[in-house]
C-alpha cells in the first residue's frame, strides 16, 4: 500500500482502515494502490488524485458531503473497486473514475457527469446525474456506450 499524506489540517485521514475526511480538509494522494475499509467524503471535503491511482473499498463509499477528484480527467487513472453493499457519489461537477462495484447499489446525484465506466449491483440517477461512457475505456465502443442492466 501506498503511503497515505497527511490531511491539509495536518490530520491522518486513515484511522483502522476507514478513510474518512470531513470539515473542508483535503488530501491529494500519490498515483498508486490503496486499500480502505471504507470511504467518506463529509463537510465540503475533497480526495484529490493527479495519476494513475487505484482504490480498494471492502465497505461503503460514501462522497455525499465532499468530492472525489481526478485532476487528470482521465477515467482510467482512477479506479476505485467496490466491495461493499453502497457507493455514494454526489457532487456538483465532474468525475472521471471507473468504478467496479458488482455488489454494490451505485447512487449518482445533485448535478454530478460522471466520465468514464460504472459496473454495480443497481444504479439510481436523480438530481440531474449524467452519466457519458468513455470509450478509451477498456471495453467500451460505439455499440456498447449505453447503459446496460446486466444480472
Amino acid at each position: 500500500m501506498d503511503d497515505i499524506p497527511l490531511s491539509a489540517q495536518g490530520k491522518y485521514p486513515l484511522v483502522s482502515g476507514n478513510f474518512s475526511l470531513s470539515n473542508g480538509d483535503s488530501v491529494t494522494l500519490f498515483p498508486g494502490t490503496y486499500y480502505f475499509s471504507t470511504l467518506t467524503l463529509s463537510g465540503s471535503s475533497s480526495l484529490e488524485i493527479t495519476g494513475r491511482t487505484i482504490i480498494y473499498v471492502t465497505g461503503n463509499v460514501d462522497t455525499r458531503g465532499g468530492s472525489l477528484t481526478n485532476t487528470t480527467q482521465i477515467p482510467s487513472n482512477l479506479q476505485l473497486y467496490g466491495m461493499g453493499p453502497s457507493v455514494v457519489l454526489l457532487a456538483g461537477t465532474q468525475m472521471h473514475a471507473v468504478i467496479y462495484a458488482p455488489t454494490a447499489d451505485i447512487s449518482c446525484s445533485s448535478g454530478m457527469d460522471f466520465f468514464g465506466m460504472m459496473v454495480g449491483a443497481s444504479l439510481t440517477l436523480s438530481g440531474g446525474c449524467g452519466l457519458h461512457a468513455d470509450t478509451s475505456v477498456t471495453g467500451t465502443s460505439s455499440t456498447t456506450r449505453k447503459g446496460a442492466l446486466v444480472q
